[in-house]
């Protein structure tokens, strides 16, 4: 296959940049001028076409030879510009352009769009900031003088007595610029073959490219506009703009009534307050507090004035040509990363909604510029107009707009995703997902959540919930939907965050999933699947480039550029690459937050907490839920990680990239000795840190042992608890004996009890043996044979009687095995002590239950006791996969999703490229498509809505199991029903 990249430079007296590049080649005056060229690599050449220049044949057969692949960058406009210049024509309203019998689809179908190619690799549009984002060398680069060279050469000039009052500047006026502007077009061919050149280890796959030649073709056909509505719109505005002026100046005495300046000062003055800005929400604000006046009045008139939609009528006014049809609305991968199509011109992609029941009798009035019946009916002149937009876009004459869109595309593709299977039941059936929503959510059964029943009221949270949270979306994302407007309450909005997490756990685990998998993809280069989605690291060395990709079921394949793993600002790892700055929209590096915050790489034999008890990691099963620290989650099973070294942190071996949450913040195992452990939060929902101490005794004392035969019903009610210290201070007037006391009121924790340790006689031949028969040194005796439970025993020799019980301090009462007896903790603090294996070097063992004792602690757990690290051995250690939203297990954070965000709706943008291409392959008409809707251009006595929807909601081969379903109507206009 041969190549040609090629660039032009061309003149045209309409704006391209406010009509678009349709209009712009259809201008009488359009000209191509320069035409700069390499044919298979060769050194570029440059054809001077506005001084005579002829293309040579070679150029001329290589162009429509179908064996040779032409570039371009932004290659649209070279195809769209050279189709007029070599005279190929189509009919009004066709986009099929025919040279010697042939067909435009073999036209365009050779061309390469090499800006398309940098898209989908994940850098920016424009060819001079492609080419720094790539590193090219500057002799590589695109000339900084072109804007210059083209508002000399490329647009109409204002006629001065220093031009000799010429309209436009031809070559011999400016024979230096003229060579200099000859030299930058080469220069642009230059730019563009090496960036097709780095890139072109990572093609475009051939359905993408297939889909961009569908988005030309329409583009190219345009849509059909209400010149009379638009121009009676126009009409209206200005004269109600005007009348609107004149009553603003009437009541404030204002010079300019729309400077912010001038009307700020003005409603200080009248309101009496500070008014700190004039935006729209402000004003908005503003009039739900401020009384009957002139104030109010003037706030109306401003939000009325500042109605900005009303000037996409002026953008169509501008972009619609001859023909009455406007072209070029949609710019194909627009939406960075994600593939999705952006809006150009009048921006179709955020039009306003449209609420009036009376569209056609509105659209009418404003076609014949009846204003006063206007403000009879509709009142708002401005709100209604901006109501209207939509209308404007209509079917050619004798057609009608079939409307076709995914219901809920996102929900479903989310849910899917997730594997969420309680949605995927409703999409497959009675499709209500906001009424499900809320019964997953409320624990209310569907059926009553409708209309009539006071369960009904639960439907707007569920369907709020539903718009909002699906990408972690929080309660600022409930407020951004409009949940306050709904009627709901900022009190509301958090507890309807959690319970629809709730309700969607495979939903929130998916969130994390991708983003840890990615930094796994980065620490270990190896790629790592979720769910049908494959990361992995590509490069190229000689190209010097570097992706982390994710590949989508379709088969197309996100980029995220030079990628790397450093401290993000909240002081954790997390992934990094170099994109679009969504707030400074500069080409710099992106930082994610979040990301695996627990590598979860253990030795065989580390025992995790699941909801059925302790268990080594090697035996936890898919249906055991794990504690996290906040809550029980799900997670995707246990993975071996291969023989790795580990090292030996407080008895648990793990992995040294193993990030431990300290006092200090998260750090690697091999980094953390001497740092304190963090708090953390046990099953029962009680904080634990380690900080304060304090101690205090048990009120009541409380039965060590019992014999399982007279335990009774007990059994049935036990509950598998720790046990907390109440932190009264008690008053010891009896002795106890603690092997016979009254079983204790609170159940369970006799059945989960350990014996006092038993006297052996090594340990009695030593208390004998003791030369100091004093105090201090009997208990130091009595201390080392009981195991630590003497630990409190007072050494002063005139301690009080009362006194000389051992003290049971607030906390938890941590009860071991019957064959292990252990030491207890010397100061026990009041629910502060990290979790984590004992410090104490006597241990407890492992409890004798593991079922029952699920919640109890393994052991005593010191608290603000430092690490201390141990070298390791090289062993088997293992992950568990995606363990619930934190990815963690007992540790405590939380972290925040992109790529998820990214991949749902990319792969909801793949649905509907799928279904375009199959309406493409019926004969169906695409004039426009938004967001998940499709808009059909179809003779009216043919009109067929239910095929097409029949045809967008089909099965789609790499989504099994995907339930899609689209919905729709036939209009005259467009409109949003």
């Amino acid at each position: 296959m041969r190549h040609l990249s090629c660039d032009i430079e061309t003149f045209s007296s309409v704006d391209i940049r406010k009509s678009g590049l349709y209009k712009y080649a259809m201008s009488p005056d359009f000209q191509v001028l320069l035409f700069a060229y390499s044919l298979d690599g060769s050194p570029v050449e440059i054809v001077d076409l506005a001084q005579g220049e002829q293309l040579p044949d070679t150029v001329v057969k290589a162009l429509f030879d179908p064996n040779v692949v032409k570039h371009a960058y932004n290659a649209p406009f070279e195809w769209y510009c050279l189709s007029r210049f070599f005279g190929l024509r189509g009919s009004e309203d066709s986009s099929f352009w025919m040279i010697n019998a042939i067909d435009s689809t073999l036209w365009l179908s050779q061309w390469h769009d090499t800006m398309l190619h940098g898209l989908y690799c994940g850098y920016t549009a424009g060819l001079a900031a492609t080419a720094v984002a790539l590193g090219l060398p500057e002799d590589k680069r695109k000339m900084g003088i072109g804007s210059a060279l083209i508002r000399t050469f490329c647009v109409p000039c204002k006629p001065t007595t220093k031009n000799g009052n010429r309209t436009r500047t031809l070559p011999h006026h400016e024979p230096d610029k003229w060579q200099l502007f000859k030299d930058y077009c080469k220069q642009d061919v230059v730019t563009e073959m090496e960036i097709e050149n780095r890139l072109s280890a990572f093609p475009v796959p051939e359905q993408e490219q297939k889909l961009w030649e569908l988005d030309q073709r329409i583009n190219a056909h345009g849509v059909a506009v209400d010149v009379d509505l638009v121009s009676g719109a126009l009409s209206i505005d200005e004269t109600v703009a005007l009348e609107l002026t004149n009553e603003a100046i009437q009541i404030s005495g204002l010079d300019n009534p729309k400077s912010v300046q001038q009307l700020t000062k003005w409603l200080e003055k009248e309101m009496g307050e500070e008014v700190t800005n004039l935006r729209k929400d402000t004003v908005a604000e503003l009039l739900k507090t401020t009384d009957e006046g002139a104030a109010k009045r003037m706030l109306e008139i401003r939000q009325e004035l500042s109605k900005t939609s009303v000037k996409k009528y002026t953008a169509m006014a501008q972009a619609v040509g001859s023909d009455g049809r406007v072209r070029g609305l949609l710019q194909f991968y627009g939406a960075n990363r994600t593939g999705r199509w952006a809006g150009r011109l009048v921006q179709v992609q955020n039009l306003p909604r449209n609420y009036l029941e009376t569209l056609s009798h509105a659209r009418e009035c404003v076609k014949s510029r009846k204003i006063d019946a206007l403000k009879l009916v509709y009142g708002n002149i401005p709100d209604t107009l901006s109501q209207l937009i939509r209308t404007a876009f209509i079917p050619a004459p004798g057609h009608v707009f079939l409307v076709a869109d995914f219901s809920a595309i996102e929900a479903r593709v989310i849910a899917w995703l997730a594997g969420e299977q309680w949605r995927l039941d409703v999409f497959n059936t009675h499709g209500k997902i906001y009424e499900a929503s809320a019964s997953q959510m409320f624990g209310v059964p569907l059926e009553l959540i409708t209309k009539g029943n006071p369960e009904y009221a639960l439907r707007q949270k569920g369907k709020v919930a539903e718009l909002a949270l699906g990408y972690q979306g929080a309660a600022g994302a409930l407020i951004a939907m409009g949940a306050l407007n709904m009627g709901l309450t900022e009190d509301e909005l958090p507890e309807i965050v959690h319970r629809w997490r709730s309700s969607n756990k495979r939903i929130v685990d998916l969130w994390y999933s991708l983003e840890n998998a990615a930094l796994d993809v980065m620490r270990s280069g190896q790629p790592v699947g979720i769910r049908g989605l494959l990361l992995a690291r590509e490069s190229e060395h000689r190209t010097q480039q570097d992706f982390l990709t994710i590949r989508l079921p379709s088969g197309r394949k996100l980029y995220y550029a030079k990628p790397f793993l450093s401290t993000n600002d909240r002081g954790r790892e997390a992934l990094h690459y170099h994109g679009i700055n969504q707030e400074t929209k500069k080409w710099e590096v992106v930082p994610t937050y979040g990301g695996k915050l627990v590598e979860n790489c253990l030795a065989g034999d580390t025992k995790v907490l699941t909801d059925t008890g302790w268990k080594p990691i090697t035996e936890v099963r898919l249906d055991d839920l794990l504690w996290d620290g906040i809550e029980f989650v799900a997670h995707d099973g246990v993975i071996s990680k291969g023989i790795q070294e580990t090292v030996e942190l407080d008895r648990i071996r793990l992995t040294p990239d193993h990030l431990i949450l300290t006092e200090a913040g998260w750090r690697r195992a091999s980094s953390c000795e001497g740092h304190y452990r963090a708090s953390v939060t046990l099953p029962d929902s009680r904080p634990v840190c380690g900080f304060k101490r304090e101690e205090v005794s048990l009120g009541t004392p409380m039965r060590l042992r019992e014999n399982p035969r007279y335990v009774g019903n007990r059994v049935q009610e036990r509950q598998a608890k720790i046990m907390r210290m109440s932190a009264v201070q008690a008053c010891f007037r009896e002795a106890y004996d603690s092997r016979h006391v009254t079983s204790s009121s609170i159940c369970g924790v006799a059945l989960n009890d350990r014996p006092l340790p038993s006297p052996i006689t090594s340990s009695l031949a030593q208390l004998r043996r003791t030369r100091d028969h004093g105090m201090s040194g009997m208990g130091g005796q009595f201390r080392g044979f009981l195991g630590g439970h003497g630990a409190d025993i007072p050494t002063r020799f005139n301690h009080r009687t009362s006194r000389r019980q051992r003290e049971l301090h607030s906390g938890e009462l941590l009860l071991g095995d019957v064959q292990a007896p252990g030491q207890q903790q010397e100061k026990q603090p009041s629910h502060q002590h990290p979790v984590g294996a004992h410090d104490s070097g006597r241990g407890i063992g492992p409890l004798r239950d593991w079922e029952n004792d699920a919640l109890l602690s393994s052991g005593p757990r010191m608290a603000r006791i430092p690490f201390v690290l141990r070298a390791g051995r090289k062993e088997q250690v293992f992950d568990i996969l995606n363990s619930g939203p934190r990815h963690r297990f007992v540790v405590q954070g939380a972290t925040v999703p992109l790529i998820v965000h990214n991949c749902v709706q990319a792969i909801a943008r793949d649905c509907l490229a799928d279904s375009m291409v199959r309406l493409d392959k019926h004969r169906y008409q695409i004039v426009m498509h938004i967001h998940d809707e499709v808009v059909l251009d179809a003779p009216k006595e043919s009109a067929d809505l239910e095929a097409a929807t029949e045809i967008m909601g089909q099965p789609i081969a790499w989504a099994p199991g995907l339930p899609l379903r689209a919905d729709g109507f036939v209009t005259q206009f467009y409109k949003k029903d």
